[in-house]
């Protein structure tokens, strides 16, 4: 039913239809009210003296509303096209307001991810400090651990999967094993990344701790 009514509505012209047609009609009413006060100016020297004067002022009368409906119909058009740039003007300004809102959004937005990113960064670094600092306070059996891993300039180490020192540097961040798979007494034991750089930046000097280590080892065994 509802889609029957819209049918028929749709057959009706709608609101510009009308105001076309009145435009159209008040210009044809002027050129209707000007050629009539021109006809009566054509006939006016064969009219009547005595009815000359109404003559005049019917034509005078046609002419000022020909002219009327003229500058009426001039200032609708002014009318509509002010209006219609006053619309595109504000239609302009919202879409450049909402365009800098969305800019103004996006670069909020970024500054946040990159604050977000940088405070991650520094978190990060200040963790892996934390962590090489760490290497300034190893157990002897830590240390042998690392100068094997120096020695045989390999970033990998493989082991008792239950490997004392593995575990403990583990536990400091030195070493990982979390996700490996393989053999308990072949267990895969990595240095990450940045710990591996510093390792073989600091090589000799943990093989001469480690060396010191075991002649200290040796010493006290001879001493038992």
């Amino acid at each position: 039913m509802a889609s029957g009514y819209g049918s028929i509505l749709a057959m009706f012209p709608d609101g510009g239809f009308f105001a076309a047609v009145e435009k159209v009609l008040s210009q044809v009413s002027a050129l209707v009210c000007g050629a009539v006060a021109l006809a009566i100016y054509l006939v006016l020297d064969r009219i009547p003296a005595d009815w000359r004067w109404l003559a005049r002022a019917l034509m005078l009368g046609f002419a000022f509303i020909g002219a009327a409906k003229l500058l009426d119909g001039s200032v609708r058009e002014v009318r509509v096209y002010l209006r219609r740039r006053e619309t595109e003007e504000r239609l302009k300004r919202r879409k450049a307001e909402a365009r800098a809102e969305a800019e103004a959004d996006g670069q909020r937005r970024k500054e946040a991810e990159e604050e977000d990113a940088e405070q991650k960064r520094e978190k990060e670094a200040e963790r892996r400090c934390i962590v090489l600092e760490r290497l300034n306070h190893l157990s002897p059996e830590e240390t042998g651990f690392i100068a094997l891993a120096v020695e045989r300039r390999s970033q990998t180490i493989f082991g008792w999967v239950h490997s004392h020192p593995g575990r403990s540097l583990a536990m400091k961040r030195l070493v990982q094993s979390e996700g490996s798979t393989g053999h308990q007494d072949h267990w895969p034991w990595v240095f990450p990344d940045f710990v591996w750089k510093v390792l073989l930046e600091r090589g000799d000097e943990f093989l001469r701790k480690h060396e010191d280590n075991e002649r200290e080892k040796k010493r006290r065994d001879r001493t038992w």
